[in-house]
């Protein structure tokens, strides 16, 4: 598709205004003085996508207990997590339902509990897999679950 010069610029606009009004509305709490209120926690002016509600099926509410069965990951894959250099993640990572032999180049050390594992020197949290110790393997469970529901709302949009 080949866009000429008015499209393009129609394009940027938009992109412009857009960028505006979410910036203009950028905060947390209600605005006291004379500029437009915005809670951006609620979307109410409806600036941008609806929150992913990552409750169970069915429900329309979204509670802590539902974030808390996701996790705090800042990686997580079902397959594999491979470093092929010198990373620096800060934050927990997991794999599942594969297990800890599929997470490489990170040279793990077992937790005495073998509920996790950490890689010194590469990863500033915690490291998980589907075959360590209870209840590890619920966890990751619940946590995969978990992207793949907003994986299915995100591209539903």
């Amino acid at each position: 598709m080949k866009l000429n010069e008015s499209k393009v610029f129609s394009l940027i606009s938009a992109a412009l205004v857009f960028s505006v009004l979410v910036t203009a509305g950028c905060s947390n709490s209600k605005s006291t003085g004379g500029g437009v209120a915005a809670d951006l926690t609620r979307n109410q002016a409806g600036l941008g996508p609806a929150p992913v509600n990552l409750s169970p099926p069915g429900s329309k509410t979204f509670n802590s207990a539902d974030m808390a069965a996701c996790g705090n990951y800042v990686i997580i894959a079902k397959t594999a997590i491979s470093n092929t250099g010198s990373s620096a993640i800060t934050g927990d990572i997991a794999v599942s339902p594969a297990a800890a032999s599929y997470v490489t180049g990170f040279s793990l050390v077992a937790d005495s509990t073998n509920t996790f594992s950490t890689s010194p020197g590469l990863v500033t949290g915690k490291i998980y897999a589907a075959n360590y110790a209870v209840p590890t393997p619920s966890n990751l469970t619940s946590a995969v679950g978990c992207v793949e529901t907003a994986y299915t709302d995100a591209a539903s949009r």
